[in-house]
């Protein structure tokens, strides 16, 4: 039985390789404020809602975006070592990946001059559970932390620009 995430993967793999117009690949998503600190999030065909708790204001209904973050790294990491476990054939029967940050709200909310808004730290554990032998395993890790994007991201500085428009809206009883 061939398996079908080591399959597909070299199968793209070789495709980035050879052809110089899959060498990189734009991804988009479309966000929109529905009320309050509500945000839903449009990535591919599925929908994202995002929140902030009470404490500042929101309803609860989905994590934060800053938690989303987190939770993205976890899962990145996840997905690569179930991807790269295959290709590198090292047996892997579990995976899992706790993520912490540190957020500096004294930033965020402007709080104290100077201070940064985001995370001053950010901390994963993986645990793997696996019948490889040590080598294997380092080489796997290595492999995984190499090559996770979303890691990648977060020890990478990425360019980030951005432009705001205004909209008016309509004002009664003018």
């Amino acid at each position: 039985m061939t398996d079908r995430i080591a399959s597909a993967a070299r199968a793209f793999a070789e495709r980035v390789r050879n052809d110089p117009q899959h060498r990189s690949e734009s991804f988009s998503v479309h966000t929109e404020l529905v009320e309050g600190t509500h945000v839903k999030a449009q990535v591919r065909s599925f929908i994202l809602e995002y929140d902030e708790p009470p404490i500042i204001g929101g309803d609860d209904l989905g994590p934060g975006p800053a938690e989303s973050t987190l939770a993205a790294l976890g899962a990145s990491l996840i997905q690569f070592y179930a991807i790269q476990s295959r290709l590198l054939e090292v047996p892997l029967e579990g995976v899992e990946v706790e993520v912490t940050g540190e957020l500096d709200l004294t930033g965020v909310f402007q709080t104290l001059p100077g201070a940064i808004p985001g995370y001053s730290s950010i901390h994963f554990q993986t645990r793997l559970q696996s019948s490889a032998d040590r080598d294997a395993i380092e080489a796997l890790i290595s492999v995984v932390e190499a090559t996770t994007p979303v890691l990648a991201s977060f020890r990478n500085p990425v360019p980030v620009s951005g432009t705001t428009s205004i909209q008016r809206g309509s004002q009664s009883g003018d």
